[in-house]
């Protein structure tokens, strides 16, 4: 499984650790105590054997078939109250490490990063387990399965979102360990800090380099302006870089605008970002010979960030953009000049996550053309994956039906019935039927849980797409809704072996509110996301359907990534 990144990576770099000044206002415990706490705290985390966990809870599930949340809940709450003590008590350590910056504290930390690690590795392969007992009961559908797949479902009900809370709960531990090692500020302390930000673990450096964002000083931004150009890893080069906003701009614009030809796309993707954010209107010039080398997403993103800058929309034609550059370089050196004079290049950046806020005649300007289309929206990216609700509302008729853009003739010219299920169907195989051959892309069907089609992202040649096709006719509505594990396979799925990212962008479908999972609260969900996904960037289109048309929560996560929504009755 292509592991998910870890979420301490997605904090945003100018906070300060404040989560720790609450543990600063009492009396620091000794080292001593310290040291043996953590050894303690920090042990593996041991769970029951998958099948003794089986075995254990399987008595304990609902009866009945039709499958509701709040059963569930409950067993997901009394699945984790044996480890709440333990967690509660890392929590402890790491905000008492804060308060003794020293080598020692390093070491110790860097033994949670590790142990964090492990943990994560046992729970992910868990979480894989479960995806494999739970697929082939929506291959022939609920009521058609047997009472031994119909367990399986319900069993994958409770443990998936227990595994993917214990996973939440150590990517938020990673972070109070990130605090931490910002605390270590002095002395040989801080030598030890700099000296982990180059050791062989890339967890461990990205930890290093995140903290030495918030520390700051001389040798620190000598130290990321490295690891932002030459780390092998691309998930340590955007966390150098992220850490970098925590300067000035003036000082950091020379890594921003280097970024910018990075040779993984999604540090690219973060530098074009941060040249908005920073109104770098010099870096104009270099985006667009950049957009002469792009494909797929960025070049919209590049596109975009031309137009914040500068005013103009060229709808990524590089010849136009060369043209206009050629008559607007004076122009542009002396807005540059205009906007250090009044110091705008004087303060550190902020929160990027609402760039770019696309004005709703221009993401559906036919100009801007695009690699295939779902419920009317059209992406130019060409590593997609599709995030589709098959509760068992999607039973219900639907009120409307989506444009069909495109070929008159094309082979999926109607849906197949007249329900939301069966508009889903004829909007998926169309999706899939008009990918280029060199894109990639996945299919995620959620209900309770979710179904993955492939293991991983999967090139759009003809084999995948009758795979695809085959898989997609058989869908079926039932259960209920659970968005928030299914946002997280979605992060896990982005995640990319070495260190990239293998999608960037997202459709996601529903037709009502979460009510399962790690998170069924919405604000929750979509704060959760959003602070995740600031490494991986992953632009996410939203379709309402039915009474999620018009929904809040969908319209605020396509604008806070950068997507488009759209609402159909």
């Amino acid at each position: 499984m292509r592991h998910l990144v870890p979420a301490f990576l997605l904090a945003c770099i100018v906070a300060g650790p404040g989560s720790l000044a609450a543990s600063g206002e009492d009396a620091a415990p000794s080292w001593n105590e310290v040291q043996k706490q953590g050894r303690k705290a920090f042990k593996r985390l041991s769970i029951a054997k998958h099948a003794q966990l089986v075995k254990s809870l399987t008595p304990r599930l609902p009866s009945g078939i039709v499958i509701t949340a709040a059963p569930f809940d409950g067993l997901v709450k009394n699945l984790l109250a044996p480890y709440a003590k333990q967690l509660a008590s890392r929590e402890r350590v790491l905000a008492s490490l804060a308060q003794h910056p020293s080598p020692k504290a390093g070491k110790l930390l860097e033994t949670a990063f590790k142990t964090l690690a492990k943990e994560d590795a046992d729970r992910a392969k868990r979480v894989l387990v479960m995806e494999a007992e739970y697929a082939g009961v929506y291959n022939a559908g609920y009521m058609e399965s047997s009472e031994g797949a119909r367990r399986s479902r319900k069993l994958a009900a409770a443990l998936i979102p227990f595994y993917r809370t214990l996973l939440a709960r150590n990517a938020a531990l990673q972070e109070l360990a990130v605090d931490a090692l910002s605390a270590m500020r002095t002395g040989d302390a801080l030598t030890w800090l700099q000296a982990a930000a180059r050791k062989s673990d890339p967890a461990l450096r990205q930890a290093a380099v995140l903290a030495l964002g918030r520390v700051g000083g001389a040798e620190a931004f000598a130290l990321l302006g490295k690891a932002a150009a030459g780390d092998a890893e691309p998930r340590v080069r955007g966390a150098a870089l992220l850490a970098l906003a925590a300067w000035p701009v003036k000082e950091s614009k020379t890594a921003i605008l280097a970024a910018l030809a990075d040779e993984a796309w999604e540090v690219r993707a973060l530098a074009v970002a941060m040249c908005v954010a920073a109104r770098l209107v010099e870096a104009a010039e270099p985006l667009i010979l950049q957009l002469e080398k792009e494909d797929g997403r960025l070049r919209d993103d590049i596109d975009d960030a031309l137009f914040a800058l500068v005013g103009v929309r060229m709808y990524a034609d590089v010849a136009l953009w060369k043209r206009w550059l050629g008559e607007n370089r004076e122009k542009l050196a002396a807005q540059a000049q205009a906007l250090a004079a009044e110091g705008a290049y004087d303060k550190p950046l902020g929160p990027m996550e609402d760039w770019p806020e696309r004005a709703a005649a221009d993401a559906k300007d036919d100009k801007r053309g695009g690699t295939t289309a779902f419920y009317g929206i059209t992406s130019r990216s060409k590593r997609i994956v599709f995030l589709v609700d098959i509760s068992r509302s999607m039973q219900d008729e639907a009120q409307e039906k989506p444009p069909k853009l495109g070929d008159a003739k094309h082979p999926y010219r109607e849906p197949l019935g007249p329900s939301k299920m069966a508009i889903v169907r004829w909007q998926l195989h169309r999706a899939v039927h008009d990918l280029p051959k060199d894109a990639t892309f996945n299919i995620v069907v959620y209900s309770e849980s979710y179904k993955v089609w492939a293991d991983e992202m999967t090139t759009a040649k003809p084999k995948a797409k009758k795979a695809a096709h085959k898989f997609i006719q058989k869908l079926v509505a039932n259960g209920t809704t659970n968005i928030g594990d299914t946002l997280d396979k979605a992060i896990a799925l982005a995640a990319d072996a070495a260190g990239g990212l293998a999608a960037d962008t997202l459709y996601l479908l529903s037709d009502g509110n979460p009510n399962r999972g790690r998170l069924n609260v919405l604000p929750e969900v979509l704060e959760d996301f959003v602070r995740r996904n600031r490494r991986a960037r992953l632009v996410v289109h939203t379709i309402g359907i039915g009474e999620q048309a018009g929904s809040s929560f969908l319209e605020d996560l396509a604008k806070r990534t950068g997507g488009q929504y759209v609402g159909f009755r």
